[in-house]
């Protein structure tokens, strides 16, 4: 007897990061779970600390929101109620929930850095790309801003499913810049588009159609910067080793190629699909920057749900201004031990030579 049973849904997730050769902090972020079948790459800047900081507000707010315990058209996330209907209200198009959650998570994050920033001076000029991909039993859902890139190798074809929003793309589309220029282009890293930038928010969105044995790769600039499409095609089409052997290779590989940036990458494998759906979707879309109630909700719920600090740099000051009265006090004391010493030898002196130490000369004070 023949078993008719749907094939289960099964996928399969690895990633791996490096800091790189030359950097001094990892600002990459990276998290999947296989369980709610869900990724994330961010790729900080702002230099050291703030772009770390950037990155990983980013993907911890998106992490929430897909761990969050749902209440209809609300949420819960830290105690805190949140409406992805409110946040996203001004989407006229029909879209599935799911991708849905990613674009309002996105927006929430957005404000969530922008408020630590306005608090913390220090932290100004802090942001980040971003890269979700979510899957269902029939579609993949991936948000994106930046220069962060989704991969998709199927049938032994590599695709590049997402547009970098950089200075050198709007260059090559329009024309400006020859071939022979884009890989000696300065200028990389200057994104036209990131989150932590501004107050609002233009989100790519893209829903495709998933076919078994399909192979998702997600990584940062720091590994498709150092590596040729063909070499990434090479590496994810090789049939033997595991899944986490191919992502750890890629960065391996970037390294050794490359190591000037911070090197993230996550892989997504289909191994298994139920039967063909009809509520398969294929759409590809910009959605705009929201409108001003929206910004002030997200505003709103930031604050709420991700209060922000400002104790650290509090005691940053604090413990410099500590350190700096510490080290005044301590060369004053020294200076008067010096002076009350130096006093004492000179009364003192035909006894200051000691035969243990021999003729010690007394010190010179005419200055």
């Amino acid at each position: 007897m023949s078993d008719n049973s749907p094939s289960p849904f099964m996928i399969n997730m690895s990633a791996a990061s490096d800091i790189g050769s030359v950097r001094k902090e990892n600002e990459d972020f990276q998290y999947f779970s296989e369980k709610k079948k869900f990724a994330i790459v961010c790729d900080g800047m702002g230099g050291h600390e703030k772009g770390a900081m950037a990155s990983r507000f980013a993907g911890e707010t998106l992490r929430d929101i897909f761990f969050a315990e749902s209440k209809e058209s609300n949420i819960s996330i830290n105690g805190n109620s949140f409406s992805i209907k409110q946040a996203c209200a001004d989407i006229k198009q029909t879209l599935p929930d799911t991708i849905l959650h990613q674009l309002a998570a996105t927006r929430l994050a957005n404000r969530r850095i922008l408020s630590h920033a306005l608090l913390n001076s220090h932290m100004q000029g802090m942001g980040t790309t971003i890269l979700s991909a979510c899957l269902t039993e029939t579609n993949l859902m991936i948000t994106h801003i930046g220069d962060s890139r989704i991969y998709r190798l199927r049938q032994g074809t590599l695709k590049c499913l997402t547009k970098d929003h950089s200075w050198l793309n709007e260059l090559i589309e329009d024309n400006e810049i020859s071939e022979a220029d884009v890989k000696n282009f300065q200028k990389k890293n200057v994104l036209t588009r990131a989150l932590g930038i501004s107050p609002t928010l233009k989100v790519d969105l893209h829903i495709e159609t998933l076919e078994e044995n399909d192979l998702y790769l997600m990584c940062t600039d720091g590994l498709f910067n150092a590596l040729e499409d063909e070499l990434i095609k090479s590496i994810l089409s090789a049939h033997h080793g595991s899944l986490q052997n191919k992502v750890s290779n890629l960065v391996k590989r970037a390294k050794l190629m490359d190591g000037s940036d911070n090197i993230t990458a996550c892989l997504i494998h289909v191994a298994s699909l139920p039967s063909k759906s009809e509520t398969e979707i294929s759409d590809k879309c910009t959605i705009n920057d929201e409108p001003e109630n929206i910004t002030q909700y997200l505003d709103q719920k930031a604050k709420e749900i991700y209060p922000p600090a400002i104790e650290k740099t509090k005691n940053r000051l604090s413990r410099r201004i500590n350190f700096i009265g510490l080290s005044a006090i301590s060369l004053i004391l020294a200076a008067l031990a010096l002076f009350y010493y130096s006093k004492k030898d000179e009364q003192n002196e035909p006894l200051a030579q000691s035969t243990i130490f021999g003729q010690i000369q007394p010190a010179n004070h005419s200055q």
